[in-house]
Protein backbone atom coordinates (compact mmCIF):
# COMPACT_ATOMS: atom_id res chain seq x y z
CA UNK A 1 0.00 0.00 0.00
CA UNK A 2 2.62 2.62 1.11
CA UNK A 3 4.33 2.33 -2.60
CA UNK A 4 0.86 2.75 -4.25
CA UNK A 5 0.40 5.57 -2.37
CA UNK A 6 3.67 7.44 -3.17
CA UNK A 7 2.81 6.40 -6.59
CA UNK A 8 -0.27 8.21 -6.79
CA UNK A 9 1.20 11.39 -4.30
CA UNK A 10 4.04 11.59 -7.26
CA UNK A 11 1.28 11.84 -9.72
CA UNK A 12 3.07 8.62 -11.50
CA UNK A 13 -0.08 6.40 -11.55
CA UNK A 14 -3.71 7.97 -11.44
CA UNK A 15 -5.48 8.88 -8.16
CA UNK A 16 -8.65 6.59 -9.76
CA UNK A 17 -10.40 4.33 -11.20
CA UNK A 18 -7.46 2.31 -10.97
CA UNK A 19 -7.72 -1.88 -11.68
CA UNK A 20 -5.99 -4.22 -9.52
CA UNK A 21 -4.80 -7.68 -11.08
CA UNK A 22 -4.15 -9.43 -8.49
CA UNK A 23 -2.38 -13.08 -8.39
CA UNK A 24 -1.95 -15.12 -5.24
CA UNK A 25 -3.16 -17.94 -3.43
CA UNK A 26 -5.33 -15.74 -0.36
CA UNK A 27 -8.09 -12.84 -1.81
CA UNK A 28 -6.11 -10.05 0.84
CA UNK A 29 -9.97 -8.69 1.11
CA UNK A 30 -10.22 -8.88 4.35
CA UNK A 31 -11.74 -5.68 6.50
CA UNK A 32 -9.61 -3.42 8.89
CA UNK A 33 -10.80 -2.49 11.85
CA UNK A 34 -10.85 1.37 11.34
CA UNK A 35 -12.93 4.36 11.24
CA UNK A 36 -13.88 5.44 7.45
CA UNK A 37 -13.02 8.73 7.91
CA UNK A 38 -9.50 7.78 9.05
CA UNK A 39 -9.47 5.97 5.61
CA UNK A 40 -9.64 9.41 3.77
CA UNK A 41 -8.08 11.65 6.10
CA UNK A 42 -5.30 9.99 7.65
CA UNK A 43 -3.53 7.31 5.21
CA UNK A 44 -0.17 7.16 7.34
CA UNK A 45 -2.40 5.80 10.39
CA UNK A 46 -4.19 3.72 8.17
CA UNK A 47 -1.26 1.97 6.79
CA UNK A 48 0.12 1.60 10.35
CA UNK A 49 -3.04 -0.37 10.46
CA UNK A 50 -3.88 -2.51 7.75
CA UNK A 51 -2.02 -6.10 7.04
CA UNK A 52 -1.53 -7.91 4.31
CA UNK A 53 -5.06 -9.86 4.64
CA UNK A 54 -6.82 -6.14 3.93
CA UNK A 55 -4.93 -3.50 2.50
CA UNK A 56 -7.37 -3.42 -0.83
CA UNK A 57 -10.47 -2.67 0.44
CA UNK A 58 -9.51 0.42 1.95
CA UNK A 59 -8.39 1.62 -1.27
CA UNK A 60 -11.87 0.49 -2.57
CA UNK A 61 -13.20 2.73 -0.28
CA UNK A 62 -11.14 6.10 -1.08
CA UNK A 63 -11.88 5.48 -4.73
CA UNK A 64 -8.41 4.57 -6.07
CA UNK A 65 -9.35 0.79 -7.42
CA UNK A 66 -12.59 0.69 -8.08
CA UNK A 67 -12.01 -3.41 -9.98
CA UNK A 68 -10.50 -6.06 -8.11
CA UNK A 69 -9.29 -9.57 -10.36
CA UNK A 70 -8.53 -12.39 -8.17
CA UNK A 71 -6.42 -14.71 -9.94
CA UNK A 72 -5.92 -17.90 -7.83
CA UNK A 73 -4.22 -21.26 -8.39
CA UNK A 74 -6.79 -24.53 -8.09
CA UNK A 75 -6.19 -25.12 -4.65
CA UNK A 76 -7.35 -22.24 -3.16
CA UNK A 77 -11.36 -21.91 -2.55
CA UNK A 78 -11.84 -18.98 0.10
CA UNK A 79 -13.83 -17.37 -2.66
CA UNK A 80 -16.23 -18.55 -4.94
CA UNK A 81 -15.37 -17.38 -9.05
CA UNK A 82 -17.27 -15.07 -10.85
CA UNK A 83 -17.23 -13.01 -13.85
CA UNK A 84 -17.24 -8.99 -13.16
CA UNK A 85 -20.41 -8.52 -10.72
CA UNK A 86 -20.98 -5.05 -9.04
CA UNK A 87 -20.97 -4.39 -4.50
CA UNK A 88 -21.09 -2.14 -2.33
CA UNK A 89 -18.50 -0.91 0.52
CA UNK A 90 -19.16 1.62 2.52
CA UNK A 91 -19.91 3.04 6.33
CA UNK A 92 -21.89 0.61 8.24
CA UNK A 93 -24.52 2.89 9.53
CA UNK A 94 -24.81 1.82 13.12
CA UNK A 95 -20.48 0.74 13.99
CA UNK A 96 -19.53 3.64 11.71
CA UNK A 97 -16.75 1.36 10.71
CA UNK A 98 -16.02 -0.60 6.92
CA UNK A 99 -18.13 -3.42 5.56
CA UNK A 100 -18.93 -4.48 2.46
CA UNK A 101 -22.48 -6.51 0.43
CA UNK A 102 -20.78 -9.41 -0.34
CA UNK A 103 -22.40 -12.57 1.07
CA UNK A 104 -20.45 -14.76 1.16
CA UNK A 105 -18.44 -17.02 3.82
CA UNK A 106 -15.48 -14.84 3.54
CA UNK A 107 -16.75 -11.89 5.08
CA UNK A 108 -19.84 -12.29 7.23
CA UNK A 109 -18.03 -15.40 9.20
CA UNK A 110 -15.80 -12.08 10.14
CA UNK A 111 -18.84 -10.10 11.08
CA UNK A 112 -18.03 -7.26 8.08
CA UNK A 113 -20.70 -8.50 5.74
CA UNK A 114 -23.69 -5.70 5.60
CA UNK A 115 -27.04 -5.45 3.37
CA UNK A 116 -26.75 -2.00 0.84
CA UNK A 117 -29.45 -0.51 2.61
CA UNK A 118 -27.66 -0.31 5.69
CA UNK A 119 -24.06 1.16 4.41
CA UNK A 120 -23.48 4.91 4.47
CA UNK A 121 -22.55 6.55 1.23
CA UNK A 122 -21.64 3.33 -0.49
CA UNK A 123 -18.87 2.89 -3.02
CA UNK A 124 -19.24 0.83 -5.64
CA UNK A 125 -16.65 -1.35 -6.83
CA UNK A 126 -16.03 -4.37 -9.71
CA UNK A 127 -14.79 -7.75 -8.36
CA UNK A 128 -13.81 -10.84 -11.05
CA UNK A 129 -12.44 -14.28 -9.46
CA UNK A 130 -10.76 -16.85 -10.94
CA UNK A 131 -8.78 -19.93 -11.38
CA UNK A 132 -5.25 -19.45 -13.16
CA UNK A 133 -5.43 -21.32 -16.33
CA UNK A 134 -4.29 -21.62 -19.30
CA UNK A 135 -5.05 -18.68 -21.90
CA UNK A 136 -6.78 -18.87 -25.03
CA UNK A 137 -8.96 -17.00 -27.32
CA UNK A 138 -12.23 -18.57 -26.97
CA UNK A 139 -11.93 -18.63 -23.28
CA UNK A 140 -14.82 -16.58 -21.71
CA UNK A 141 -12.94 -16.10 -18.43
CA UNK A 142 -9.84 -14.40 -20.43
CA UNK A 143 -11.87 -12.19 -22.32
CA UNK A 144 -13.87 -11.20 -19.48
CA UNK A 145 -10.73 -9.97 -17.65
CA UNK A 146 -9.22 -8.41 -20.89
CA UNK A 147 -12.74 -6.75 -21.53
CA UNK A 148 -12.54 -4.87 -17.98
CA UNK A 149 -8.69 -4.01 -18.79
CA UNK A 150 -9.07 -2.77 -21.83
CA UNK A 151 -7.49 1.46 -21.84
CA UNK A 152 -7.20 1.55 -18.39
CA UNK A 153 -4.38 1.73 -16.14
CA UNK A 154 -3.90 -1.14 -13.84
CA UNK A 155 -1.59 -2.69 -11.29
CA UNK A 156 -0.44 -5.79 -11.71
CA UNK A 157 0.14 -7.32 -7.90
CA UNK A 158 1.78 -10.54 -7.45
CA UNK A 159 2.64 -12.93 -4.10
CA UNK A 160 4.99 -15.44 -4.48
CA UNK A 161 2.85 -17.63 -2.38
CA UNK A 162 0.66 -17.78 -5.51
CA UNK A 163 3.25 -21.00 -6.79
CA UNK A 164 3.70 -22.80 -3.57
CA UNK A 165 1.98 -21.81 -0.06
CA UNK A 166 1.49 -23.46 3.07
CA UNK A 167 -0.50 -22.90 6.33
CA UNK A 168 1.61 -21.24 8.98
CA UNK A 169 -0.88 -21.94 11.54
CA UNK A 170 -0.77 -26.13 10.71
CA UNK A 171 1.98 -26.72 13.56
CA UNK A 172 1.39 -23.41 15.72
CA UNK A 173 -0.74 -25.36 18.02
CA UNK A 174 -1.63 -29.06 19.84
CA UNK A 175 -4.67 -31.32 18.25
CA UNK A 176 -6.30 -30.30 21.85
CA UNK A 177 -5.49 -27.15 21.20
CA UNK A 178 -7.24 -26.60 17.85
CA UNK A 179 -9.96 -28.98 19.63
CA UNK A 180 -10.67 -26.33 21.93
CA UNK A 181 -10.18 -23.26 19.65
CA UNK A 182 -12.88 -24.76 17.27
CA UNK A 183 -14.98 -25.12 20.31
CA UNK A 184 -14.99 -21.33 20.92
CA UNK A 185 -14.32 -19.73 17.62
CA UNK A 186 -16.26 -22.04 14.73
CA UNK A 187 -18.77 -19.76 13.17
CA UNK A 188 -22.04 -20.47 13.49
CA UNK A 189 -23.17 -23.04 10.64
CA UNK A 190 -24.85 -21.81 7.26
CA UNK A 191 -28.25 -21.38 7.32
CA UNK A 192 -30.35 -23.90 5.11
CA UNK A 193 -32.37 -22.63 2.41
CA UNK A 194 -36.13 -23.97 2.30
CA UNK A 195 -37.20 -23.05 -1.48
CA UNK A 196 -39.58 -24.62 -3.94
CA UNK A 197 -38.12 -26.39 -7.05
CA UNK A 198 -39.92 -23.32 -9.09
CA UNK A 199 -37.84 -20.67 -6.18
CA UNK A 200 -34.75 -22.26 -6.96
CA UNK A 201 -34.49 -21.53 -10.77
CA UNK A 202 -35.34 -17.51 -9.82
CA UNK A 203 -31.73 -15.92 -9.48
CA UNK A 204 -33.47 -13.00 -7.90
CA UNK A 205 -35.26 -15.06 -5.44
CA UNK A 206 -31.99 -17.18 -4.03
CA UNK A 207 -29.93 -13.72 -4.04
CA UNK A 208 -32.63 -12.34 -1.73
CA UNK A 209 -32.62 -15.22 0.69
CA UNK A 210 -28.43 -15.59 0.50
CA UNK A 211 -28.51 -11.93 1.62
CA UNK A 212 -31.17 -12.61 4.75
CA UNK A 213 -28.84 -15.59 5.36
CA UNK A 214 -25.73 -13.55 5.46
CA UNK A 215 -27.14 -11.05 7.75
CA UNK A 216 -27.69 -13.37 10.13
CA UNK A 217 -24.85 -15.40 10.12
CA UNK A 218 -23.06 -12.17 10.47
CA UNK A 219 -24.84 -10.92 13.32
CA UNK A 220 -24.24 -13.79 15.02
CA UNK A 221 -20.70 -14.09 14.49
CA UNK A 222 -20.47 -10.23 15.66
CA UNK A 223 -22.00 -11.61 19.20
CA UNK A 224 -20.04 -14.69 19.62
CA UNK A 225 -16.94 -12.38 18.85
CA UNK A 226 -17.97 -9.63 21.10
CA UNK A 227 -18.53 -12.12 24.45
CA UNK A 228 -14.99 -13.88 23.21
CA UNK A 229 -13.42 -10.23 23.42
CA UNK A 230 -14.96 -8.93 26.27
CA UNK A 231 -13.80 -12.16 28.69
CA UNK A 232 -9.90 -11.56 27.01
CA UNK A 233 -10.19 -7.42 28.00
CA UNK A 234 -11.17 -8.87 31.45
CA UNK A 235 -8.34 -11.38 32.06
CA UNK A 236 -5.72 -8.67 30.72
CA UNK A 237 -7.45 -6.34 33.23
CA UNK A 238 -6.87 -8.97 35.69
CA UNK A 239 -10.14 -9.31 36.46
CA UNK A 240 -12.98 -11.93 35.74
CA UNK A 241 -15.56 -11.97 33.49
CA UNK A 242 -19.21 -11.14 34.99
CA UNK A 243 -21.55 -13.21 37.05
CA UNK A 244 -23.78 -13.41 34.10
CA UNK A 245 -21.05 -15.12 31.86
CA UNK A 246 -20.40 -17.75 34.42
CA UNK A 247 -24.10 -18.82 34.91
CA UNK A 248 -24.71 -18.73 30.99
CA UNK A 249 -21.49 -19.87 29.65
CA UNK A 250 -19.02 -22.20 32.55
CA UNK A 251 -18.04 -24.77 30.19
CA UNK A 252 -17.29 -21.60 27.33
CA UNK A 253 -14.64 -20.32 30.32
CA UNK A 254 -13.23 -23.68 31.39
CA UNK A 255 -12.68 -24.18 27.73
CA UNK A 256 -11.31 -20.81 27.04
CA UNK A 257 -9.24 -21.21 30.50
CA UNK A 258 -7.63 -24.07 29.71
CA UNK A 259 -6.66 -23.20 26.27
CA UNK A 260 -5.06 -20.20 27.72
CA UNK A 261 -3.35 -21.99 30.42
CA UNK A 262 -1.68 -25.04 27.76
CA UNK A 263 0.02 -22.07 26.37
CA UNK A 264 3.25 -22.46 28.51
CA UNK A 265 5.43 -20.83 25.80
CA UNK A 266 3.14 -17.74 26.33
CA UNK A 267 4.41 -15.17 28.51
CA UNK A 268 0.94 -13.52 29.74
CA UNK A 269 2.16 -12.32 32.82
CA UNK A 270 1.37 -13.00 36.21
CA UNK A 271 -1.39 -11.17 36.74
CA UNK A 272 -3.24 -12.27 33.51
CA UNK A 273 -2.91 -15.76 34.45
CA UNK A 274 -3.97 -15.45 38.13
CA UNK A 275 -7.36 -13.94 36.64
CA UNK A 276 -7.54 -16.91 34.27
CA UNK A 277 -7.00 -19.56 37.07
CA UNK A 278 -9.66 -17.72 38.98
CA UNK A 279 -11.85 -18.04 36.45
CA UNK A 280 -11.30 -21.57 35.52
CA UNK A 281 -12.03 -22.63 39.41
CA UNK A 282 -15.44 -20.81 39.67
CA UNK A 283 -16.36 -22.04 36.60
CA UNK A 284 -15.71 -25.75 37.38
CA UNK A 285 -18.07 -24.90 40.67
CA UNK A 286 -21.24 -23.19 38.53
CA UNK A 287 -20.53 -26.37 35.95
CA UNK A 288 -21.09 -28.87 39.07
CA UNK A 289 -24.26 -26.59 40.11
CA UNK A 290 -25.93 -26.24 36.98
CA UNK A 291 -28.12 -29.43 36.63
CA UNK A 292 -30.00 -27.70 33.93
CA UNK A 293 -27.54 -26.08 31.57
CA UNK A 294 -29.27 -23.42 28.97
CA UNK A 295 -29.20 -24.07 25.57
CA UNK A 296 -27.38 -21.10 24.47
CA UNK A 297 -24.26 -20.52 22.33
CA UNK A 298 -21.97 -17.76 22.41
CA UNK A 299 -23.96 -16.49 19.09
CA UNK A 300 -26.88 -16.31 20.80
CA UNK A 301 -29.25 -13.39 20.51
CA UNK A 302 -30.03 -10.60 23.33
CA UNK A 303 -33.67 -12.54 23.74
CA UNK A 304 -32.32 -15.69 24.04
CA UNK A 305 -29.74 -14.66 26.80
CA UNK A 306 -32.29 -12.62 29.07
CA UNK A 307 -34.66 -15.54 28.72
CA UNK A 308 -32.00 -17.99 29.85
CA UNK A 309 -30.93 -15.59 33.00
CA UNK A 310 -34.53 -15.61 33.67
CA UNK A 311 -35.42 -18.99 33.85
CA UNK A 312 -31.64 -19.37 35.96
CA UNK A 313 -32.73 -16.51 38.39
CA UNK A 314 -35.75 -18.21 39.20
CA UNK A 315 -33.99 -21.37 39.62
CA UNK A 316 -31.38 -19.50 42.22
CA UNK A 317 -34.35 -17.89 43.69
CA UNK A 318 -35.97 -21.43 44.78
CA UNK A 319 -32.92 -23.38 45.38
CA UNK A 320 -29.97 -20.58 46.67
CA UNK A 321 -27.19 -23.62 46.71
CA UNK A 322 -27.15 -22.94 42.75
CA UNK A 323 -26.14 -19.44 43.14
CA UNK A 324 -23.40 -18.62 41.80
CA UNK A 325 -19.89 -18.45 44.51
CA UNK A 326 -19.30 -15.26 45.85
CA UNK A 327 -15.59 -14.75 44.84
CA UNK A 328 -17.20 -14.83 41.11
CA UNK A 329 -19.07 -12.02 41.71
CA UNK A 330 -16.18 -9.16 42.77
CA UNK A 331 -15.79 -7.81 39.12
CA UNK A 332 -19.31 -7.06 37.33
CA UNK A 333 -18.86 -5.43 33.54
CA UNK A 334 -21.98 -3.57 33.39
CA UNK A 335 -22.09 -3.43 29.26
CA UNK A 336 -21.40 -7.52 29.67
CA UNK A 337 -24.40 -7.95 27.75
CA UNK A 338 -24.66 -4.75 25.42
CA UNK A 339 -23.04 -6.11 22.35
CA UNK A 340 -24.42 -3.26 19.96
CA UNK A 341 -21.54 -1.13 20.65
CA UNK A 342 -18.64 -4.20 19.42
CA UNK A 343 -15.97 -2.85 17.05
CA UNK A 344 -12.66 -4.23 17.38
CA UNK A 345 -10.81 -7.49 17.49
CA UNK A 346 -12.72 -8.27 14.06
CA UNK A 347 -10.93 -10.85 12.82
CA UNK A 348 -9.56 -11.65 8.94
CA UNK A 349 -10.74 -14.99 7.71
CA UNK A 350 -8.41 -14.26 4.52
CA UNK A 351 -5.39 -16.11 5.51
CA UNK A 352 -5.86 -14.45 9.40
CA UNK A 353 -2.58 -13.57 11.00
CA UNK A 354 0.42 -15.53 10.45
CA UNK A 355 2.32 -16.31 14.06
CA UNK A 356 5.62 -15.08 12.27
CA UNK A 357 4.08 -11.95 12.18
CA UNK A 358 4.80 -8.68 14.60
CA UNK A 359 2.33 -6.64 15.39
CA UNK A 360 2.56 -3.45 17.72
CA UNK A 361 -1.37 -3.24 19.63
CA UNK A 362 -3.93 -5.30 19.58
CA UNK A 363 -6.38 -2.51 18.17
CA UNK A 364 -4.55 -2.29 14.96
CA UNK A 365 -4.32 -5.73 14.75
CA UNK A 366 -0.66 -6.72 12.77
CA UNK A 367 1.34 -4.53 11.28
CA UNK A 368 3.06 -7.32 9.05
CA UNK A 369 6.27 -7.20 7.55
CA UNK A 370 4.83 -7.92 3.84
CA UNK A 371 5.09 -5.80 0.97
CA UNK A 372 1.23 -4.61 0.12
CA UNK A 373 1.04 -7.37 -3.54
CA UNK A 374 -1.11 -10.03 -1.79
CA UNK A 375 -4.02 -12.03 -3.30
CA UNK A 376 -6.62 -14.92 -2.50
CA UNK A 377 -7.57 -18.56 -3.72
CA UNK A 378 -10.78 -19.68 -5.60
CA UNK A 379 -12.77 -22.63 -7.06
CA UNK A 380 -10.80 -25.23 -8.96
CA UNK A 381 -11.22 -23.86 -12.85
CA UNK A 382 -12.62 -28.11 -12.99
CA UNK A 383 -15.98 -26.84 -12.90
CA UNK A 384 -18.66 -27.31 -15.90
CA UNK A 385 -19.53 -24.38 -17.41
CA UNK A 386 -22.88 -25.23 -16.07
CA UNK A 387 -21.75 -24.88 -12.69
CA UNK A 388 -20.13 -21.53 -13.65
CA UNK A 389 -23.49 -20.42 -14.46
CA UNK A 390 -25.60 -22.05 -11.45
CA UNK A 391 -22.80 -19.94 -9.39
CA UNK A 392 -23.00 -16.47 -10.64
CA UNK A 393 -26.90 -16.41 -10.82
CA UNK A 394 -27.47 -17.73 -7.03
CA UNK A 395 -25.23 -15.91 -5.11
CA UNK A 396 -24.52 -12.43 -6.78
CA UNK A 397 -26.41 -9.43 -7.53
CA UNK A 398 -25.86 -8.42 -11.16
CA UNK A 399 -23.22 -8.44 -13.73
CA UNK A 400 -21.18 -4.85 -14.85
CA UNK A 401 -18.39 -3.92 -17.35
CA UNK A 402 -15.21 -2.95 -16.08
CA UNK A 403 -15.95 0.35 -15.84
CA UNK A 404 -20.02 0.72 -15.02
CA UNK A 405 -19.01 0.97 -10.95
CA UNK A 406 -19.79 4.25 -9.39
CA UNK A 407 -16.41 6.18 -8.41
CA UNK A 408 -16.20 8.93 -5.90
CA UNK A 409 -16.04 12.10 -6.91
CA UNK A 410 -12.44 13.87 -6.90
CA UNK A 411 -13.27 16.63 -5.87
CA UNK A 412 -15.04 15.22 -2.02
CA UNK A 413 -10.67 14.04 -1.88
CA UNK A 414 -8.89 16.85 -2.66
CA UNK A 415 -7.20 16.48 0.67
CA UNK A 416 -6.06 13.49 0.43
CA UNK A 417 -4.71 13.78 -2.80
CA UNK A 418 -2.45 16.90 -0.68
CA UNK A 419 -2.06 14.40 1.80
CA UNK A 420 -0.49 11.69 -0.31
CA UNK A 421 1.50 13.83 -2.72
CA UNK A 422 3.33 15.27 0.73
CA UNK A 423 3.54 11.38 1.52
CA UNK A 424 5.58 10.97 -1.88
CA UNK A 425 7.84 14.00 -1.35
CA UNK A 426 9.04 12.81 2.39
CA UNK A 427 9.44 9.13 1.03
CA UNK A 428 13.07 7.49 1.25
CA UNK A 429 11.79 5.06 -1.15
CA UNK A 430 13.13 6.23 -4.89
CA UNK A 431 11.72 4.96 -8.36
CA UNK A 432 14.06 4.30 -11.31
CA UNK A 433 12.14 5.63 -13.93
CA UNK A 434 13.64 4.87 -17.92
CA UNK A 435 10.40 6.61 -19.43
CA UNK A 436 6.60 7.62 -18.57
CA UNK A 437 5.74 4.21 -19.57
CA UNK A 438 7.49 1.95 -17.53
CA UNK A 439 5.71 -0.75 -15.29
CA UNK A 440 7.40 0.22 -11.72
CA UNK A 441 8.47 -2.93 -10.16
CA UNK A 442 7.93 -3.02 -6.33
CA UNK A 443 9.57 -5.86 -4.40
CA UNK A 444 9.24 -6.77 -0.80
CA UNK A 445 10.60 -8.85 0.83
CA UNK A 446 8.04 -8.18 4.28
CA UNK A 447 10.30 -6.01 6.77
CA UNK A 448 8.78 -5.96 10.14
CA UNK A 449 7.40 -2.23 10.36
CA UNK A 450 7.75 -2.20 14.02
CA UNK A 451 10.51 -3.81 16.35
CA UNK A 452 7.61 -3.95 19.13
CA UNK A 453 6.90 -7.54 19.90
CA UNK A 454 3.21 -7.82 21.34
CA UNK A 455 2.40 -11.43 20.57
CA UNK A 456 2.30 -12.58 24.40
CA UNK A 457 -1.21 -10.61 24.65
CA UNK A 458 -4.55 -12.04 24.85
CA UNK A 459 -5.58 -9.63 22.07
CA UNK A 460 -3.27 -11.03 20.00
CA UNK A 461 -3.90 -14.59 20.62
CA UNK A 462 -8.05 -13.73 20.19
CA UNK A 463 -6.88 -12.79 17.02
CA UNK A 464 -5.34 -15.55 15.79
CA UNK A 465 -7.80 -18.11 16.89
CA UNK A 466 -10.69 -16.11 14.90
CA UNK A 467 -8.97 -16.63 11.86
CA UNK A 468 -7.47 -20.31 12.60
CA UNK A 469 -10.85 -21.88 14.01
CA UNK A 470 -12.39 -24.98 11.74
CA UNK A 471 -8.90 -25.93 9.83
CA UNK A 472 -10.88 -29.34 8.93
CA UNK A 473 -13.78 -27.79 7.21
CA UNK A 474 -12.42 -24.49 6.04
CA UNK A 475 -8.41 -24.67 6.25
CA UNK A 476 -6.75 -21.89 4.79
CA UNK A 477 -4.88 -22.91 1.30
CA UNK A 478 -1.74 -25.18 1.55
CA UNK A 479 0.08 -26.82 -0.97
CA UNK A 480 3.91 -27.06 -1.66
CA UNK A 481 4.07 -27.74 -5.03
CA UNK A 482 7.37 -28.84 -6.84
CA UNK A 483 9.29 -26.68 -9.84
CA UNK A 484 7.18 -28.74 -12.83
CA UNK A 485 4.03 -27.35 -11.10
CA UNK A 486 5.11 -23.90 -10.59
CA UNK A 487 6.76 -23.47 -14.36
CA UNK A 488 3.04 -24.31 -15.40
CA UNK A 489 1.56 -21.70 -13.41
CA UNK A 490 3.98 -18.97 -14.65
CA UNK A 491 3.33 -19.83 -18.39
CA UNK A 492 -0.29 -20.15 -17.82
CA UNK A 493 0.02 -16.37 -15.91
CA UNK A 494 2.30 -15.34 -18.66
CA UNK A 495 -0.21 -16.23 -21.51
CA UNK A 496 -2.52 -13.93 -20.10
CA UNK A 497 -0.29 -10.89 -19.96
CA UNK A 498 1.22 -11.01 -23.02
CA UNK A 499 -2.78 -10.25 -23.98
CA UNK A 500 -2.98 -6.88 -21.77
CA UNK A 501 -1.03 -3.86 -22.50
CA UNK A 502 1.35 -2.88 -20.15
CA UNK A 503 0.32 -2.02 -16.11
CA UNK A 504 1.05 0.84 -14.54
CA UNK A 505 2.57 -0.30 -11.48
CA UNK A 506 3.86 -4.13 -10.55
CA UNK A 507 4.40 -5.35 -6.99
CA UNK A 508 5.50 -8.21 -5.94
CA UNK A 509 5.13 -9.58 -2.18
CA UNK A 510 7.59 -12.44 -1.07
CA UNK A 511 5.01 -13.64 2.03
CA UNK A 512 8.60 -16.02 3.29
CA UNK A 513 9.02 -13.82 6.72
CA UNK A 514 5.31 -14.70 7.74
CA UNK A 515 5.39 -18.20 6.54
CA UNK A 516 3.33 -18.28 3.68
CA UNK A 517 5.66 -19.13 1.26
CA UNK A 518 7.85 -22.05 1.68
CA UNK A 519 11.20 -20.89 3.05
CA UNK A 520 13.56 -23.12 0.98
CA UNK A 521 11.47 -21.91 -2.31
CA UNK A 522 11.29 -18.60 -2.26
CA UNK A 523 14.04 -17.37 -4.67
CA UNK A 524 13.80 -19.87 -6.68
CA UNK A 525 10.39 -18.50 -7.42
CA UNK A 526 11.33 -14.81 -7.42
CA UNK A 527 14.27 -15.51 -9.86
CA UNK A 528 11.72 -16.83 -12.51
CA UNK A 529 8.83 -14.57 -11.99
CA UNK A 530 11.64 -11.93 -13.03
CA UNK A 531 12.72 -14.17 -16.07
CA UNK A 532 8.85 -13.93 -17.05
CA UNK A 533 8.61 -10.08 -16.66
CA UNK A 534 11.64 -9.79 -18.24
CA UNK A 535 10.10 -11.55 -21.10
CA UNK A 536 6.55 -10.20 -21.18
CA UNK A 537 7.64 -6.61 -20.57
CA UNK A 538 11.55 -6.48 -21.67
CA UNK A 539 14.36 -4.91 -19.29
CA UNK A 540 14.46 -1.93 -21.12
CA UNK A 541 10.86 -1.21 -19.58
CA UNK A 542 11.32 -2.25 -16.17
CA UNK A 543 12.26 -0.35 -13.32
CA UNK A 544 12.71 -2.25 -9.99
CA UNK A 545 13.11 -1.45 -6.32
CA UNK A 546 13.94 -3.99 -4.15
CA UNK A 547 12.75 -3.47 -0.11
CA UNK A 548 14.60 -6.22 1.34
CA UNK A 549 17.90 -6.41 2.92
CA UNK A 550 20.05 -8.64 0.44
CA UNK A 551 19.61 -8.16 -3.42
CA UNK A 552 21.55 -11.39 -4.77
CA UNK A 553 18.63 -11.97 -7.22
CA UNK A 554 19.01 -8.58 -8.82
CA UNK A 555 22.31 -9.36 -9.66
CA UNK A 556 21.74 -12.38 -10.84
CA UNK A 557 19.02 -11.02 -12.86
CA UNK A 558 20.85 -7.87 -14.38
CA UNK A 559 18.84 -5.38 -12.46
CA UNK A 560 20.02 -2.55 -10.51
CA UNK A 561 18.73 -2.28 -6.61
CA UNK A 562 17.44 1.11 -6.30
CA UNK A 563 17.27 1.21 -2.51
CA UNK A 564 18.26 -1.04 -0.10
CA UNK A 565 15.72 -0.78 3.21
CA UNK A 566 17.43 -2.77 6.22
CA UNK A 567 14.61 -4.31 8.50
Amino acid sequence: MNYIYRAIGSKTIPFSGLKLLHFDSHPDLGIPDVDCSEILRDPQQLMKKVSIENWITPMIYAGHIDHVIWMHPTWSRQLLNRKPTCYSIGEDLCTKRLVVGIPESYFYNDGVFCMEEDISSPVKFGLTVAPIHETNTLCRVCTDIICVLLNQSFILDIDLDTFSTQNPFSTKFTEEQFEIIDRLYTPPPPLTLCLSPKDLEDPAVILAHGMSCAHVLNAARKRQLARLSQWVSCWERGEMPSSENFLLFPCELVDFARLILSLTDQNFGPVVLQAVRKTLDCAKKQIALNKNPPLISLASDDKAIQDALSKLTNEMNTNPTASPPEDQKFSEDKNSSVLSDYTSFIPMKRRSSSPCDAHTDSKSKLRLSESPVMTNCDECPSETENQRQSTNCSVYSMEVDGDSCNRIDLNENRSLKVILTKLETSSTTYRLSNGEDNPNVQLDDDPSISNEQNDQSLSFMHYMWSGCADQKNNPLPHYVSNSSEQNELREQMEGLLNRLHNPCMITIARSAYDGYTPSHQVSNIQLGLLQMLDRVYGRNLLSVTLDYEKCEVSKKFGLKCVNDFKS
